[in-house]
Order: C-alpha cells, then sequence, then structure tokens
C-alpha cells in the first residue's frame, strides 16, 4: 500500500504548474503598448533566409524557439526548451523588427517588463542572469545614443 501512495506523491510534486522541465527556460512578464498580441523568443542562424536543419529562418537568419500570446492586460508566459547556452533574442510580435539580446542557460528563468512604444529604453530583466542581462541592455542603450543616425550623418558638415 505505500508504494502507490509513493509514487502519487512524486507524480503529483512532478506535476506542480509553473514548474518547467530540465532545459527549459521560462520567461514571464508584461509588455505595456503592446500593438501585436504576440511576444517572441528568437534564436539566430549566420545563414539569412531559406530553411536548415529544418528551421525556417527570416531574412536576418532568426527562427522561432518559444511564443506567448500577450494577455490584454500585458501580461505572458513562455516555457519552452532551449538546448544551447547563449544569445537569445526576444521580439513583441510578428510584424516588427523590433529585438532584443538576452542571454539564456537552460533551465533560467527571468521576468522582464517593458514598454513596446518605448522597447529600447523600457526593458527590465529580473531572475537569472539579470544583472549580465542588464548590462547588456543597457549597453546597448549606450551605442543606440552614440551613434546618429543616417539623417543626421549626412548632415554633418565636412
Amino acid at each position: 500500500m505505500k508504494t502507490p501512495v509513493f509514487l502519487l506523491i512524486i507524480l503529483l510534486a512532478a506535476c506542480q504548474p509553473g514548474q518547467s522541465e530540465p532545459g527549459n527556460v521560462v520567461i514571464t512578464g508584461i509588455i505595456k503598448n503592446a500593438s501585436e498580441n504576440y511576444v517572441l523568443l528568437k534564436g539566430r542562424k549566420e545563414i539569412k533566409g531559406g530553411i536548415i536543419d529544418s528551421l525556417l529562418l527570416d531574412d536576418q537568419g532568426f527562427y522561432v524557439i518559444g511564443f506567448s500570446r500577450i494577455s490584454p492586460e500585458g501580461y505572458f508566459s513562455i516555457n519552452c526548451p532551449v538546448e544551447d547556452t547563449g544569445f537569445y533574442y526576444l521580439s513583441p510580435g510578428w510584424k516588427y523588427n523590433q529585438y532584443r539580446k538576452i542571454f539564456l542557460i537552460p533551465g533560467d528563468s527571468l521576468h522582464i517588463t517593458l514598454d513596446a512604444e518605448k522597447f529600447y529604453d523600457s526593458m527590465d530583466v529580473k531572475g537569472d542572469r539579470a544583472s549580465l542581462n542588464a548590462y547588456m541592455l543597457n549597453s546597448a542603450h549606450l551605442a543606440d545614443s552614440l551613434t546618429l543616425s543616417g539623417n543626421e550623418f549626412y548632415s554633418l558638415e565636412q
């Protein structure tokens, strides 16, 4: 009689909601002012366009690893397998070419908040590797602020 009870306890413990399987990443968060109702987690290959290893790549070499619907209140939750440690890309929607690079290790859990209207300036990351991801976001923001747009560059006097 002890064996069935023991197995039932193990099964119940293994099926707890909100927990991910080993190797999965969990990314939850809130996106304010979302113009689309999906958020995507993407990987990237060096070959651009076409299909490689049965992955459909877009014209920039991105492929979708996981996605989530954004609720009317802005909440989302992605739980998907990530095979390799490395850089991945978070994108608020299918249409737009907006994305931010994030660093993930299989098993990581992150909570992200951002405003889609200020996508590059508003992202906040908490959870595993939060300090590294915050450093990358701040570095990218600083680089963006030091770079001139095409119109600004070509309007400079020589």
